[in-house]
């Protein structure tokens, strides 16, 4: 393809040569068209035929838009649907680790004291707990020989009322 200085190119064959097309366009759109081209350093054909080869590769664009913020709405809700099960799930999970913590602290209490222990036998059956032993219990456990701060106090109530709400 050579050509002359300041002349148009010559076209060695005919299929290479562009057609001349005459196109009306708006003014408005004709001023606008021509400052794109001059701020940025292109001509008015090379924006309308990116323009226009851009519109025949993306002709579906709306259609694949509308597709695609169809997915977009029904993904945000799975996600919010998937955030308030996390919430639930954590509280759940939170509340679980509470009670185990708990009951565990109970077990610890429970294996480590003696009136616990003995609490458990005062729910056999009344033949299995002389009369003598449970007098020496309701003295031992008496509410006067204990004061309010000790640890064992609450210990001790349980097993003064437990002694005394058996049937004679």
């Amino acid at each position: 393809m050579k050509r002359g200085r300041g002349r148009p190119p010559v076209y060695e064959n005919a299929t290479q040569q562009p057609t001349l097309v005459a196109l009306r366009i708006p003014r408005p759109l004709e001023a606008r068209l021509r400052q794109e081209a001059s701020e940025g350093g292109r001509t008015m054909t090379d924006i309308l035929l990116q323009s226009l080869v851009f519109r025949w590769e993306h002709a579906n664009a709306a259609e694949e838009l509308s597709l695609a913020r169809q997915q977009l709405s029904e993904l945000q809700r799975q996600y919010t649907v998937l955030e308030e099960r996390h919430t639930r799930l954590r509280d759940d999970f939170t509340r679980a680790q509470r009670e185990r913590d708990t009951a565990q602290e109970e077990a610890e209490r429970y294996k480590n004291n003696p009136f616990r222990r003995l609490l458990d036998t005062l729910d056999m059956p009344r033949s299995a707990l002389p009369d003598e032993v449970r007098r020496d219990l309701l003295k031992l456990c008496h509410p006067d020989k204990w004061s309010q701060g000790q640890p064992a106090s609450e210990l001790a109530h349980e097993l003064t009322v437990r002694l005394t709400s058996r049937p004679k």
